[in-house]
């Protein structure tokens, strides 16, 4: 699967996140960047927006998301930045928040993907590692090279982002219930 264009943005924030400048020396090819955020995606369908008070702009709880989400009416009528007589005049996709020339009529819907940077990025830091614990210290010359501080080093930067990623919970369901040896 090719590297999406609305991706871009997402991809150079991750990069910036672990230090993994594009170019000759990457550790991670785009690719990868955009496999490791897919997996961390959360698709979002028809959720209303949230009205500040001067009601031309809207929120999005969360932000982070891949450009060119779909802005609908309650009508079902898109929204873009052409469209007549209400239109997107400037989106920011990092804060959710989307500013339109006049107030519509009717409730504000979202329906996009939006990403967990932070966990994506806490993924790639712990493959990191992965690769650099196959690098070993050596001395040479008097002088000791450790590539073993690379590795305590991703560590620190990885549990930075894990403490931000999202929170995410599953119901728990046992097992032995209704299990029918005891009825």
């Amino acid at each position: 699967m090719a590297v999406r264009s609305t991706m871009s943005y997402l991809i150079s924030k991750v990069r910036s996140n672990i230090g993994d400048t594009a170019g000759a020396m990457q550790v991670f090819s785009d690719q990868e960047i955009q496999d490791t955020l897919d997996s961390r995606r959360k698709d979002v369908y028809d959720y209303p927006l949230s009205e500040s008070p001067n009601e031309l702009d809207y929120f999005a709880e969360h932000g982070w998301w891949e450009a060119s989400p779909t802005i609908t009416l309650s009508d079902d009528s898109v929204l873009t930045s052409v469209s007549t007589p209400v239109f997107i005049a400037s989106e920011n996709l990092v804060a959710g928040q989307w500013t339109l020339n006049t107030t519509p009529n009717s409730t504000v819907r979202l329906s996009g993907k939006r990403y967990d940077v932070n966990g994506a990025s806490a993924d790639l830091l712990d493959a990191w590692m992965g690769k650099v614990k196959l690098e070993f210290d050596f001395l040479e010359l008097g002088s000791t090279f450790k590539a073993s501080q690379q590795i305590v080093m991703l560590e620190v930067a990885a549990k930075r982002f894990r403490a931000r990623q999202w929170i995410s919970s599953s119901p728990t369901r046992r097992s032995d219930e209704y299990a029918g040896w005891y009825s």
